[in-house]
C-alpha cells in the first residue's frame, strides 16, 4: 500500500463520493446476503451520512466538534463489518435491536401513561439469545491496536475529559488565559478516520453485491488513499463467518 500521507482534498472527495454512491435507489444484492443488507443498510448509510456531516462542521471551522461525528461514522461502519463477518453476528444484532426497541417504547408508554402503546409493545415478539458485545469488545475482536487507539483519541473530544479542559486554556507568564478556539487543532486524523469509515461502508455493500469483485472495484482508491477495504481478516478464525 502507498506509504505517502493521502491528500486532504482527495479524502474529502472520497467521503462525498461514498455517500452519493450509497444513496442509489436500487441495489442488486446476492440472494444469500439479502437479509444482511436489509438489516445493515441503514447502519452503513448512516456511517456515510455522518461523514458528510463531519465535512460540514470541518468546513465551518468546527474541527473538534466534528470529531464526535467522525467517531460515530467509525462506530457504525465497524459495527456493520462485525455483524456481517462474525458467525452469528446478524442474529446477535437482531436481538439487540429487538431489546432496544422494546425497552424504548416501554419507557415511553410509562412516561406518557399510554395503555394502548404499552399493549402494542407487549405484543411485539421478544427475541431470545445474546445481544451485541460492547464496541470496545468489537474493536478487540478485530485485533488491531490502531482502531482502539483511534477510537479512544476521538472519544477525548466527545466526553468532558482532560482534553476538553486543556484545549481551551493557555498557560503564560502572566497567568492562565482562556481560548475561544481549541488549542493545537489538527483535523487530519479525524478526516482520515472518517474516510476509512466511508471505505468500510462502501466495501461492505459492494461485497454483498458481488464478493468476487468488491476488492477489484475499490483497489485503486484503497491504494491511493491508504484506506483499508476490509478488516475481517483480523477476526479470530473461530469467530469468523464462513462465506
Amino acid at each position: 500500500m502507498n506509504q505517502r500521507r493521502p491528500n486532504d482534498d482527495a479524502l474529502v472527495e472520497w467521503i462525498r463520493y461514498v455517500e452519493e454512491a450509497l444513496r442509489r435507489p436500487e441495489f442488486t444484492i446476492r440472494p444469500e446476503f439479502a437479509t444482511d443488507f436489509e438489516v445493515l443498510y441503514g447502519v452503513i448509510l448512516q456511517s456515510a451520512r455522518y461523514g458528510i456531516a463531519f465535512l460540514r462542521l470541518r468546513e465551518a471551522g468546527l474541527h473538534r466538534e466534528g470529531e464526535a461525528l467522525a467517531r460515530a461514522a467509525m462506530e457504525h461502519a465497524i459495527t456493520a463489518h462485525w455483524v456481517f463477518f462474525t458467525e452469528g453476528g446478524r442474529d446477535r444484532f437482531a436481538v439487540q435491536i429487538n431489546t432496544d426497541f422494546r425497552r424504548y417504547y416501554k419507557v415511553m408508554a410509562e412516561w406518557l401513561e399510554d395503555a394502548t402503546l404499552r399493549q402494542e409493545v407487549e405484543e411485539v415478539s421478544e427475541y431470545s439469545g445474546k445481544g451485541m458485545p460492547t464496541f470496545t469488545q468489537i474493536l478487540s475482536d478485530f485485533g488491531g491496536s490502531f482502531l482502539r487507539t483511534a477510537y479512544k483519541s476521538l472519544s477525548l473530544s466527545v466526553h468532558p475529559t482532560h482534553h476538553t479542559v486543556l484545549r481551551y486554556l493557555e498557560h503564560t507568564d502572566a497567568g492562565v488565559e482562556v481560548r475561544i478556539e481549541a488549542r493545537d487543532a489538527n483535523s487530519f486524523p479525524a478526516l482520515y478516520l472518517t474516510a476509512i469509515s466511508s471505505m468500510l461502508a462502501l466495501s461492505l455493500v459492494e461485497f454483498m453485491i458481488d464478493p468476487s469483485r468488491a476488492e477489484e472495484l475499490l483497489d485503486e482508491a484503497s491504494e491511493r488513499l491508504r484506506l483499508p477495504m476490509f478488516i475481517h481478516s483480523e477476526l479470530p478464525e473461530a469467530k469468523r463467518r464462513a462465506i
